[in-house]
């Protein structure tokens, strides 16, 4: 993948350019052009100017924003470059691309620089580096990545509150306990000397809140409670240096006061900050910002650079017509970055099973938790047949239900032509299974259910095998002497796979009542009645859904029909997996 440095001096009116590919030195080098401050200045003005009209019109309006900030854009793009960095930039299809800026040229959003093809953003992973205070280090991925989320400490953003909620639920929903340790700070009680203690020894710092410019002071920095302000040199002498900060702020009213809040980046970074993710105008009280944010660190929790999540965050955002969210995030720092690695484990971990086992037979869903507890009940006395047959129950399920998550996730994005399994062995539907998630990824789609694909392929292997060796014990093909030895590796296998399908706890197995009034939860041991209210609030609404079995993803407060692959029979309370009729699971 190509890496191109471009730096960028500026001395008066006169910019110099030098293109690096990579660390060699290009032949584009020591290039100028000749720009006004005010020119500069009127180009800043006119993007603020366009984001507060799509703000004050709303997403419903024709009006084509991106149009609107594309002209300016492409304007100011022919004007400042050189048309050798210019057609350099034509040249190339797609990579990284790091802007070494002159300090008051920070306030540019290279990523908003036209070509006259399309955004720069629209092709490149883009971060720059303003005044030389770029930290070059790098995090040992063997351990936990630790989060603080800190959300409305001023209590009057409803929105930043509930982007810090949503943002940890999301976190803990879709990341293993075992990868990531998540806290939560809102409201008007945090101190200045609570916030300095908790940030100690975080990797990640996100805040969504007021930045404050005091003009008293000079101070910039995030607002708190009773008009205190949390300065980028207080987080330095606390001797916290998180690898990231991503500050969704609500910016300072004035375009003077706004240019502090790129100082307010570059002193985060001389504190030694790794990279610093902001916005270039007011974010407003939308679910935008929200939806950027989670989008950005399914990327990070995905092993991408911060470059190439913040790409598929903006990607994402662009397929909403009249957002401009899209456009609003910046990055200082590198985005080669990467600041999460998954372990590189492959085997099972016995010191870390327990907790989570019990787990899959509390609050997985009740077809994979109700065989799984009935080997777990069982597993002290002698091992037979008997309990080979509840294992490869709890794993034919535990796919049947994956299986189920994934089809109807293909009928929720509405994707035509979805193909079933044409044969009726395991194996069938697992080969089906994958390739349907090979499809979804094709179409630069995601599921709905995040964490599943990535598990799923890391099993893909272990699956196959646990499947044979199903098939086996299904048709008793077993001998006797062999039941131990399939036993113990059967187990080995499938516990190493659960621990994994974290996933599977917060996508709730329901069924909605004939009349759409209840919700009955599939989920371990026991069920539990909700009133169907309670699914309201989720983004696909109950309507059409009564007397259908239904996935409910908590963290995205999304519902969908699964009915077509799982039913529930509320008279007998069996589940029956419609692509293999005789397969049934008693609730």
């Amino acid at each position: 993948m190509d890496i191109l440095n471009i730096l960028i001096d500026r001395v008066g009116h006169t910019n110099v350019f030098n293109v690096l590919e990579g660390r060699i030195p290009g032949r584009d080098a020591h290039l100028t052009s000749y720009v006004d401050d005010d020119l500069i200045a009127e180009y800043l003005n006119e993007l603020e100017r366009v984001a507060r009209v799509q703000r004050e019109r709303g997403t419903q309006s024709p009006h084509d924003a991106t149009l609107e900030l594309a002209r300016p854009s492409e304007a100011f793009y022919r004007q400042f470059f050189p048309e050798r960095v210019q057609k350099r930039l034509l040249e190339l299809e797609r990579g990284f691309l790091f802007f070494h800026v002159a300090e008051h040229l920070g306030m540019v959003p290279w990523e908003l620089m036209h070509d006259g093809t399309g955004f720069l953003s629209d092709r490149f992973f883009m971060g720059k580096n303003s005044g030389g205070f770029r930290q070059s280090r790098s995090r040992a991925g063997a351990r936990k990545l630790r989060v603080l989320i800190l959300a409305d400490p001023t209590e009057d953003l409803p929105w930043a509150r509930l982007e810090g909620e949503s943002l940890f639920d999301s976190l803990n929903a879709e990341v293993s306990p075992d990868l990531i340790d998540v806290q939560l700070m809102s409201g008007r009680r945090i101190s200045r000397l609570q916030l300095l203690s908790a940030i100690r020894e975080r990797d990640v710092i996100h805040y969504s809140g007021h930045v404050k410019y005091h003009k008293e002071s000079g101070a910039t920095g995030w607002l708190l409670a009773d008009g205190k302000i949390l300065r980028a040199r207080e987080i330095e002498q606390s001797g916290s240096r998180p690898f990231l900060v991503f500050s969704n702020g609500c910016q300072p009213a004035t375009a003077l006061d706004r240019s502090r809040t790129d100082d307010l980046a570059r002193a985060f970074l001389r504190a030694g900050i790794g990279n610093y993710v902001d916005t270039n105008w007011e974010i407003g009280d939308s679910e935008h910002a929200l939806k950027f944010a989670l989008n950005f660190y399914r990327g990070i929790f995905d092993e991408r650079t911060i470059g190439e999540a913040l790409y598929e965050a903006r990607r994402e955002a662009r397929n909403k017509e009249g957002d401009l969210s899209w456009a609003n995030y910046t990055l200082h720092g590198n985005p080669m970055a990467r600041i999460f690695r998954a372990r590189a484990r492959r085997t099972f971990d016995a010191s870390r099973s327990e907790l989570k086992l019990k787990r899959v037979m509390a609050e997985y869903p009740a077809p994979i938790a109700r065989p799984y507890a009935a080997f777990r009940l069982l597993e002290s006395e002698s091992p037979g047949a008997d309990l080979l047959r509840l294992l490869s129950r709890t794993f034919r399920n535990t796919m049947f239900l994956v299986s189920a998550i994934v089809f109807g996730n293909y009928h929720y994005l509405k994707i035509r032509d979805l193909k079933l399994p044409t044969g009726q062995t395991l194996l069938d539907l697992i080969d089906a299974t994958f390739n349907c998630m090979a499809l979804i990824r094709s179409l630069n789609l995601s599921l709905v259910a995040p964490g599943l694909v990535e598990t799923l392929s890391l099993h893909r292997q272990s699956i196959q095998k646990l499947a044979g060796w199903s098939e086996q014990i299904e048709q008793d093909q077993i001998k006797e002497e062999e039941v131990l030895v399939h036993l113990v590796t059967f187990q080995f296998q499938l516990d190493n796979l659960l621990s994994d399908l974290s996933a599977l706890s917060r996508n709730l197995l329901i069924y909605v009542d004939s009349h759409g009034e209840t919700a009955l939860v599939l989920h371990g041991q026991g069920t539990q009645k909700i009133d169907a209210a309670e699914f309201q609030k989720s983004a696909e609404r109950m309507q059409g859904l009564s007397g259908q079995t239904c996935i409910y993803n908590r963290s995205r407060r999304i519902i969908y029909s699964v009915s077509d692959f799982v039913s529930y029979d509320p008279q007998e309370q069996s589940l029956r997996f419609v692509l293999w009729q005789n397969q049934m699971s008693r609730t």
